[in-house]
């Protein structure tokens, strides 16, 4: 509903790819979402630490910015009756943006990345069971003095309510195709869901992706904590909105 927020905290741990082009390491990735109404919502996220090893010893440092944006475009945007946003219960299209910054001594990509995708979004059971979600578009990469690399991103996604009070499993794919910066990723990831409290103010998400391409790491699993209310008195907490499994 309008007002919402949603604070995400999480440790990731990511594998070496196949062919030891990148080091295992970790990233603490913190997120922060506002729903300004029901057809905007904003956000930003920063990996608050990243721990990579590498062969003199680690390398620790900071990651990298995010600043996103969501607009739904059909059907999603209109406030129900029960004063809960649409795309919660009705098929719905959001276009979706995020860029991502290179900070000052980050450890991460020193690119400047733009993300635009299309989402299609498909409560099942009115929201009640569940969510089917696909979406698609591109990634443009810059690298300053080097060059700029455009490559297609989709995904799609499958989550099902198991047990009522938050509980629920998620499967996704991921893929980018290659670009002059990078070869082609293809990652599945997998989750449970669960919330510590019967308003489901406070959840957890416990998962793993699994690498498919020989470049994509081979295993990161991860841990993220989250808290979601609502700006506005005596508006009831909000579970996040289904989406992405994976982070930053």
């Amino acid at each position: 509903m309008p007002g919402d927020i949603v604070a995400t905290y999480g440790v990731n741990y990511s594998s070496a790819d196949r062919k030891q082009t990148m080091p295992p390491g970790f990233v603490g990735p913190a997120a922060f979402s506002y729903r300004i109404n029901c057809r905007v919502m904003v956000g930003i996220d920063d990996d608050t630490f990243v721990s990579n090893k590498t062969p003199t010893g680690r390398e620790t440092g900071i990651g990298d910015l995010g600043f996103e944006g969501h607009f739904t475009l059909w059907r999603g945007y209109r406030l129900l009756g029960d004063g809960e946003c649409a795309s919660g219960k009705l098929t719905s299209l959001t276009l979706d943006y995020i860029a991502t910054v290179p900070t000052p001594g980050t450890l991460e990509v020193t690119e400047l990345n733009h993300l635009t995708t299309l989402t299609w979004n498909h409560p099942l059971g009115g929201g009640a069971a569940g969510n089917v979600f696909a979406d698609g578009g591109f990634n443009v990469q810059k690298v300053p003095k080097e060059a700029t690399g455009i490559n297609a991103a989709a995904s799609a996604g499958y989550l099902r309510y198991f047990k009522p009070g938050g509980w629920d499993a998620s499967v996704e794919v991921d893929f980018m195709s290659p670009s002059k910066l990078g070869p082609t990723s293809v990652a599945i990831l997998y989750g449970i869901d669960g919330a510590f409290d019967k308003n489901q103010t406070w959840t957890f998400h416990i998962g793993a992706s699994s690498g498919l391409t020989p470049y994509t790491p081979k295993v990161s699993p991860f841990i993220q904590i989250s808290y979601s209310g609502n700006m506005k008195p005596r508006a009831r907490a909000a579970m996040p909105a289904p989406g992405h499994l994976g982070v930053k």
